[in-house]
């Protein structure tokens, strides 16, 4: 044995077959519960930024060509419990169609989208029109919707169902719609809906007002 080495000095070595295995698995423990956690706020973010929508915000009439509407919309969700506030503008183009544009921000992701809408139907004071478009809100949807009205001499009562198909890795959303649109003086409307889930979208109430230009 070399000089200046005794055999309490080989018993105080740490051993290495003995070191890794103890510290390896806490090692591996601390990185799968950060990599939990990660995936853990990664899912709820995607939860919380369920869309938000398929909503009319008006009746099956069609506006008047060369006039111009411009509106807002306050939108409260159920299950989960959120707001969104949007802006929208309609522009008649002939007696039959109109195009839309909308945005919106708030509980959920940023909304953005493009309309139309086509009258195929009017007698009597009922009318059938169909309403469709694309939007983007976290993800892209071509929205279809057909949509009856009654012209119930003051008010105009909307109902329909709405459709949203997903074009991409998220799910298609459907619901049931029930509106009212009030008309004040010859400029300004309110309105007020109900937007019943039937998949993958929570239920949802909106009111908001429209001034026509």
């Amino acid at each position: 044995m070399s000089a200046g080495y005794t055999e309490a000095d080989t018993v105080r070595q740490p051993s290495l077959s003995i070191l890794f295995p103890s510290v390896i698995p806490l090692l591996f423990l601390e990185d799968m519960k950060q990599t939990f956690s990660l995936l853990a706020m990664i899912a709820a973010v995607l939860v919380t930024s369920t869309p938000a929508n398929a909503m009319f915000w008006q009746s099956a009439k069609v506006v008047t060509p060369r006039t111009t509407e411009v509106g807002g919309v306050a939108q409260l969700t159920f299950d989960p419990s959120k707001f969104m506030a949007y802006a929208n503008l309609i522009h008649g183009v002939t007696p039959r169609l109109s195009l839309e544009g909308r945005l919106g921000d708030g509980g959920y992701d940023f909304y953005i989208g493009g309309f139309g809408k086509y009258a195929l139907y009017s007698h009597n004071g009922f009318q059938f029109s169909l309403f469709g478009g694309i939007y983007n809100q976290g993800n892209a949807y071509v929205e279809f919707a057909p949509m009856g009205t009654f012209d119930l001499g003051r008010i105009d009562f909307t109902f329909g169902p709405d459709f949203a198909f997903s074009l991409g890795d998220r799910m298609s959303l459907s619901s049931f719609n029930l509106g009212f649109a009030v008309p004040y003086e010859r400029r300004f409307s309110f309105f007020g809906e109900l937007d019943i889930k039937l998949s993958h979208i929570p239920s949802s109430i909106l009111a908001g007002m429209r001034a026509r230009f």
